[in-house]
């Protein structure tokens, strides 16, 4: 499972605790402040991913649900129904028939990638310093967009921008990676119920 596949479907990690920032600019700690921390959130998405050398974007959409300090469970419907779900102990793909699971404690990378991209989302940017530089492009009003460039190492392999935007939540996240690939999606519907099924708390369990 490729890096660029698990840093993709790792987006919708939103809502980690934001430390403080004493020691950011103004503005990147003020965006900071605003972001909800929820222990659920429920929400659709949909994604358009242009690659490189092709006229046509790849439209996908599904819904998802994040609860706090367990995971995320990434469902998508079109254009072919799988399922994803992240914890901080491991990530099973299943589509179809097939299932495919992978233990971060045997993949020291994927527990980066999960810690990283969840500092993304979450808006927690005290731990996102030493992967990126934060450059704010909006902040007026109750609205903001940031982008993070990455520092030399292994994300900035991968990436060549991360752009998120938003009010009290992140609604949209662009990934521009170094192939030439960019994925654009963006966030609907979000809420903060109903709580987890039986179902759902098996899945998210390590």
């Amino acid at each position: 499972m490729s890096v660029r596949f698990l840093c993709l479907l790792a987006v919708v990690l939103l809502a980690a605790a934001t430390p403080a920032m004493a020691d950011a600019p103004a503005d990147v700690a003020a965006i900071a402040a605003r972001i909800e921390q929820p222990e659920l959130l429920r929400g659709r998405f949909e994604q358009d991913k242009q690659i490189a050398g092709f006229r046509k974007p790849l439209r996908s959409n599904g819904q998802f649900v994040l609860a706090r300090g367990r995971g995320v469970i990434w469902q998508t419907e079109r254009p072919f129904p799988s399922r994803l779900t992240m914890t901080t102990q491991r990530l099973r793909v299943t589509s179809g028939d097939s299932v495919r699971e992978v233990d971060t404690a045997t993949e020291p990378a994927l527990r980066a990638i999960h810690d990283v991209l969840f500092d993304v989302l979450a808006g927690d940017l005290a731990g996102l310093k030493d992967a990126f530089t934060i450059e704010v492009l909006r902040a007026d009003g109750p609205r903001w967009q940031l982008r993070l460039l990455p520092r030399p190492g292994a994300f900035a392999q991968v990436f060549s921008a991360i752009e998120l935007e938003g009010a009290r939540r992140v609604e949209r996240l662009v990934l521009a990676e170094t192939n030439g690939d960019r994925s654009d999606i963006r966030f609907s519907d979000l809420a903060l119920a109903p709580a987890l099924s039986p179902e759902e708390r098996v899945g998210l369990a390590d």
